[in-house]
């Protein structure tokens, strides 16, 4: 069964890296700790969920998962901030974790994909603090991000309620 998902894994890293769309993309290729484009797509944001909960248990451990890019804007502060978001099956439901694409430099919105694009995002999680906040946040830092192409299943359905 593992060898399957492995060959299917692959195939798909293979089409991806085929093309995918005229943004540039590295393929992900390092080791996974926590592989969630392999979960079933409700428990993907209780799992996420767990991970902002207790943020220690996987701080340092690579995260790779499926979702829609989306971005925020930080008005106080002039930043603007990346997530992939992922929605359970019925649509009603979903949880975003930031990234930072590679080291940071990328401009948005000449280097990011387009809001709601279906995308592939792995990177190391870390627990940080916002200044002023008291709140826990989690993101993936060194991300490395792939655009995923639409499937004929998906095509022409809305990505985000």
């Amino acid at each position: 069964m593992k060898m399957a998902a492995a060959a299917i894994f692959l195939a798909a890293l293979a089409f991806l890296a085929a093309g995918c769309g005229k943004k540039e993309t590295k393929t992900v290729t390092a080791a996974v700790d926590y592989d969630l484009t392999v979960m079933d797509r409700d428990l993907v944001p209780a799992f996420m969920y767990q991970m902002y909960e207790n943020p220690e248990e996987y701080e340092g451990k690579t995260v790779r998962m499926n979702g829609l890019y989306y971005v925020g804007y930080q008005k106080e502060r002039g930043e603007y901030h990346h997530y992939c978001y992922v929605q359970d099956t019925m649509g009603c439901c979903g949880q975003s974790m930031e990234f930072i694409w590679g080291d940071g430099s990328r401009r948005y919105p000449d280097e990011y994909p387009a809001v709601n694009e279906r995308i592939t995002v792995q990177g190391i999680f870390e627990a940080y603090r916002r200044d002023g906040s008291r709140d826990t946040e989690g993101r993936l830092r060194d991300a490395v991000l792939e655009i995923r192409r639409e499937t004929e299943e998906s095509a022409g359905k809305p990505l985000v309620k």
